[in-house]
């Protein structure tokens, strides 16, 4: 009886670990274009992880659609618009980019 409620607890246990880790975001793909859009046009003001320089702190799960707005139009006098330089497209996969680094679970 010992070894079932043992085996049946060791189950659980191993069920559980499973669940959470299917639940993780899996880390941004450093080699996509998202990633090559950032480095290219935000990595100088707020750093190579996303993490601060003179600009905030991105990795915070920020909404897609916010970011998307901040860098199509800027944002007070340090944040600059983005719409003359990168396409709607580029700017929503950089949005959705800078959404999972706050998202991965680091």
């Amino acid at each position: 009886m010992g070894r079932t409620k043992l085996a049946v607890a060791a189950a659980v246990a191993a069920a559980g670990v499973w669940t959470w880790s299917c639940t993780q975001a899996a880390p941004p793909d450093p080699e996509s274009e998202g990633a090559k859009l950032f480095v290219a046009n935000c990595a100088a003001c707020h750093g190579q992880d996303a993490g601060g320089l003179k600009a905030p702190n991105l990795r915070t799960g920020l909404d897609t659609d916010y970011v998307a707005a901040t860098v199509t139009d800027g944002k007070g006098e340090g944040m600059p618009g983005f719409a003359g330089t990168l396409s709607p497209e580029q700017i929503h996969t950089l949005a959705e980019y800078i959404h999972s680094i706050g998202s991965a679970g680091d």
